[in-house]
This record gives structure tokens, sequence and C-alpha cells, in this order.
């Protein structure tokens, strides 16, 4: 897989996860990007930081196939229940990827708040609570 095709990151000061996708995704694609999630939120498991904030950068992201859709969702129904009330903000390029994270989101009940926004600066300041 491109290296550059999933990028996580864990802010620890904000108490924030950062996520960004680009291009196309598949079950393979899909299940390596759960795979680099995963490995970031056992090292916040690991320095027992509480995560309560994710913010989704989806501006170059294309389309999933519905296997990875069904992929992110479960894992992403796996995240909210382990981290209740989580805030989730996304930045959206087009309107087929808000499309597609409102579906997934919806798949995975996540109970917390959910925002959409067209830039970053938008999103954070909102993660933030201002």
């Amino acid at each position: 897989m491109n290296p550059e095709k999933i990028k996580v990151i864990l802010n620890q000061k904000d108490k924030l996860v950062y996520i960004k996708l680009v291009g196309e995704f598949d079950e393979d694609h899909a299940e390596q990007a759960v795979e680099k999630y995963q490995e970031v939120l056992d090292e916040i498991e690991e320095k027992e930081i509480i995560l309560k904030k994710v913010l989704y950068d989806i501006t170059e992201a294309g389309d999933a196939t519905i296997s990875a859709r069904r992929i992110f969702a479960s894992f992403a129904r796996n995240v909210s229940n382990k981290y209740k009330g989580l805030r989730v903000a996304y930045i959206t390029g087009s309107r087929l990827a808000k499309m597609v994270s409102i579906f997934i989101h919806r798949l995975s009940r996540n109970l917390g708040e959910v925002r959409y926004f067209k830039n970053e600066a938008e999103a954070r300041e909102w993660l933030r609570g201002e």
C-alpha cells in the first residue's frame, strides 16, 4: 500500500487522533487502514490517554467499495463503543466523500457528536469546543 494513502497521527496534548485518507479504498486498503488506526489506539491505551476527539480529513479520498465501507463501519463501531462521547469532525472535499462518511458513521452507531466541515481550521475550532 502507498504509505501516503492513509496517515494516522496522535496528538497527545489535544487528546486527538488525526486521520487522512487519500484515494479509493477496497477491502485490502481498508484492512490496512484499520491496522494503522489500531496501532495508534494501542499507543493511546498504553499511555493511558483518554481519547476525546477524532479528525478525519477525507478531502482527497475517493470512493470505497461496499466491503471497505463495512470494514470501516465495524471498526468505527468498536471505537465508539470503547471511547464513549467522542467528538468526530470530518473535513470533506466532495459530496461523494461526505455521503460515504455519513453512511459509515451511521453504520458505526457512534453516540458522540459528529460534524462536517469544509476546512481543517473550522473542524479544529469545533473540536476545541470554541
